[in-house]
């Protein structure tokens, strides 16, 4: 393994103990966050910790931008996530809803009312599915990173839970510029 492929793997390995951290977190829209946690910020939440820099966005700017590649690789020290689709009756594009954690290949850390909670990959698609969802499984894009970063700077909202989640679920302190 050459010292690329060490450092994705140590990454890898913190975003899958901060998702597991986060476990047993209150679910919280986006909107009223006082101190819990929405499947987006859950996942932001276990990206700064990988990378050790704030990152915050959306659930579609996740899926649009970052998390562009397949997921075929998860065990070998991919940052993965899922990503839930609402199929759309006016023939419009189907938008992305809902992310969550990928924890291992087969166990994903869902971020649903009323708190976050880990089960098995095949159970939270076969859930959507039956709810009318496409869902797939993608793969960070590294390239985006330093976009990712910059942008999280100028978010804005969402804030609480990040800082709420450092103390009281044992997050890392992420503080905003």
């Amino acid at each position: 393994m050459n010292a690329a492929d060490e450092m994705y793997a140590a990454q890898r390995e913190r975003y899958a103990a901060q998702l597991l951290a986060l476990r047993g977190v209150p679910y919280e829209q986006a909107v009223r966050m006082t101190g819990g946690t929405e499947g987006s910020g859950l996942v932001c939440l276990a990206l700064s910790a990988a990378l050790g820099t704030p990152v915050r966005l959306s659930a579609r700017e996740l899926c649009g931008a970052y998390f562009t590649l397949p997921c075929s690789g998860a065990a070998a020290g991919r940052i993965c996530a899922l990503f839930v689709f609402a199929r759309s009756s006016s023939g419009q594009r189907a938008r992305c809803v809902c992310t969550a954690g990928l924890v291992s290949p087969l166990a994903v850390l869902s971020c649903l009312p009323p708190k976050t909670m880990l089960e098995r990959l095949d159970t939270v698609l076969a859930r959507w599915s039956r709810l009318g969802c496409a869902v797939q499984v993608r793969a960070l894009d590294r390239s985006r990173l330093p976009f990712a970063q910059a942008r999280a700077c100028q978010c804005r909202g969402l804030h609480t839970v990040q800082l709420a989640g450092s103390r009281l679920y044992g997050a890392p302190e992420v503080r905003y510029a």
